[in-house]
């Protein structure tokens, strides 16, 4: 089975309409046909969404998500699974997972990534996805220079720390403002990981 996912639309609606499967209270139950799993969405304050997606398919699964490159959106996926999942990012395969330097893939407008899942196997990972103009309401420079980088692709590994948030994050939804608060602390840990190690990478040149 073939799921073809648009970054810069509501993802969980994509999945609906390729899953024959209806959304109830902002959650995909996928049919048994198929397999079982869901999708889960939460969305949060200055239009930062979060899809939480567990899988064990009977088929297998080929996804092909692509962010275009007018849009307005940038995306983080995070690999929740206990195995590796092997991607193509443009031309360049990687293996996704949570303790490799690839746990966490973010990527800009004009990226194309692929990927297969093996029927059953458990497939989780979670998605936050965020407007591009973010962070002018933080004030913060460098995190919107790399939000409008075109055809960035930035991988780092998920340390203790960030996944901790992850889980915090996911078992604190039925509290939005907590879950919304932990995003927040997550979001900001990550970007300052990536500017320190843009420091480190100047600083190496020098």
């Amino acid at each position: 089975m073939k799921i073809k996912i648009d970054i810069s639309k509501n993802i969980i609606e994509q999945f609906a309409e390729q899953f024959d499967s209806t959304i109830q209270s902002d959650v995909l139950n996928i049919i048994p046909q198929y397999g079982q799993g869901q999708v889960r969405a939460y969305y949060f304050p200055d239009d930062v969404e979060c899809f939480h997606i567990h899988f064990n398919m009977e088929v297998p699964i080929a996804t092909h998500s692509y962010n275009p490159i007018d849009s307005q959106w940038v995306l983080l996926n995070i690999n929740l699974s206990k195995k590796s999942i092997e991607k193509t990012v443009n031309t360049e395969k990687i293996n996704l997972q949570k303790y490799l330097p690839s746990g966490l893939l973010f990527y800009n407008p004009g990226i194309n990534v692929e990927s297969k899942s093996p029927p059953g196997e458990d497939f989780e990972v979670l998605l936050i996805r965020i407007p591009k103009d973010f962070s002018r309401k933080y004030q913060d420079s460098d995190i919107e220079a790399l939000n409008n980088s075109q055809n960035a692709i930035i991988y780092e590994d998920l340390d203790y720390q960030l996944e901790k948030h992850v889980e915090n994050i996911l078992e604190s939804v039925a509290n939005k403002m907590m879950a919304h608060a932990v995003l927040i602390q997550f979001l900001a840990l990550f970007y300052n990981k990536l500017k320190q190690r843009d420091q480190e990478q100047n600083f190496e040149n020098l």
